[in-house]
């Protein structure tokens, strides 16, 4: 029962390292796959292009087969793969910054858990103290659970990525770098189609412009609430950090208030 948090640490620890690695070899594995699609429509070979896909990752799958789907129409553009490659350099790097975070998140607390249980047993060696209360490790996995909780919740969400695959923003959005017909993205592509009626040119730059200034502006949101959040993460560590060595040190801290005031 005292070693609880410890052993929660430890599967939570597993668990978040498994699902970021996942993630990462997820977006490893697309990037592969669009700069192989870029480069050979570059080349101009047809049968890599038309080539079914290896893996069975739906992210891969779903823009191999958008790339053919408009190959065959003869209307894929290289200039929709290579932003969709940097949107996804983007989305790596954001997936790195994140990982980095909690790496560093799960590190602390392992270390404070581990030298503030090791500090409880070499102190009550020297100081008699009270036994060890059940309720400190119940209390303390709770804590450590809304630690790991409040990190999850304050990290900024990827509009182009979500858990191993494309995000719903992210499957619309590269589906309108695709389809130059496609207005149903966002109000403003709408209003260039009625441009476009009205007028009778192709707006195709205008829609490209738009979707690649609509992708700038989210990922600088999405560094912005990075920042607010780093801005935070000291506070949160300090709460998590002081009380779970508050709850493993108690029975000292109790010990010692105890001698201070007799």
């Amino acid at each position: 029962m005292v070693f609880l948090p410890l052993l929660l640490f430890l599967a939570l620890f597993v668990l978040i390292s498994t699902r970021q690695r996942g993630d990462q070899q997820a977006l490893a594995t697309l990037a592969g796959t669009v700069r192989s699609i870029t480069a050979a429509a570059l080349s101009n070979d047809l049968a890599q292009l038309s080539a079914p896909t290896t893996t069975t990752a739906h992210a891969c799958r779903y823009v191999r087969e958008l790339a053919q789907t408009y190959l065959y129409r003869g209307e894929l553009c290289v200039e929709a793969l290579r932003m969709l490659q940097q949107a996804i350099s983007a989305a790596c790097e954001q997936q790195r910054l994140q990982g980095q975070l909690r790496l560093l998140f799960m590190t602390r607390v392992g270390g404070v858990i581990v030298f503030s249980m090791l500090g409880n047993f070499l102190l009550t060696h020297l100081i008699a103290t009270a036994p060890h209360s059940y309720l400190v490790p119940a209390v303390g996995s709770a804590v450590l659970l809304a630690g790991v909780w409040g990190l999850e919740k304050t990290l900024p969400a990827s509009w182009f990525w979500r858990q191993h695959d494309l995000s719903p923003h992210g499957q619309h959005w590269t589906k309108a770098l695709f389809d130059r017909h496609d207005h149903s993205f966002h109000p403003t592509l709408q209003q260039i189609q009625r441009r476009e009626i009205t007028l009778g040119i192709d707006l195709s730059a205008e829609k490209t412009a738009f979707l690649t200034h609509w992708q700038h502006e989210q990922q600088d949101a999405e560094k912005a609430t990075l920042r607010k959040h780093q801005d935070f993460f000291p506070i949160l560590e300090l709460l998590v950090f002081g009380t779970l060595a508050a709850l493993h040190l108690s029975p000292v801290l109790r010990r010692l208030f105890a001698l201070l005031s007799a």
